[in-house]
């Protein structure tokens, strides 16, 4: 086998991998979200809402029962718009501002109202 052949079967051969890797990460990233609203699993608390573009889910980080951050488990909304919205809101939390005086993201207000819906069912089941 020449040189060239056998860098085009290793380019090939990183491609097949590259591409059944994004495969399964899509595919693992879909089923995390799938029936999420109001499930509990251990130190687990996820919450869903309506965004502009579909569903938003999102999993509570804790530690203990002190809120640490969110994480992202399903949206469809623009990347870039929703990763600003949940940026804002996740600082504003960790600022202590209460979830109900965080202000509208204007630009982005079903983005906004859907990982506040989400956030606000995560919320009702840590206070259960």
């Amino acid at each position: 086998m020449s040189g060239g052949s056998q860098r085009k079967q290793g380019i090939t051969g990183f491609v097949i991998l590259a591409v059944l890797a994004i495969i399964v990460l899509s595919a693992n990233q879909f089923t995390q979200g799938l029936g999420n609203e109001d499930i509990v699993y251990e130190d687990q608390i996820f919450g869903s809402g309506q965004g502009y573009k579909g569903e938003i889910v999102l999993e509570l980080i804790l530690e203990g029962e002190n809120f640490k951050g969110i994480k992202a488990i399903e949206f469809h909304d623009t990347s870039q718009v929703f990763n600003e919205v949940l940026t804002t809101i996740e600082k504003d939390l960790l600022k202590g501002i209460p979830l109900e005086e965080i202000e509208v993201i204007t630009g982005a207000t079903a983005t906004y109202y859907g990982i506040i819906e989400a956030l606000e069912e995560g919320f009702a089941q840590l206070n259960k």
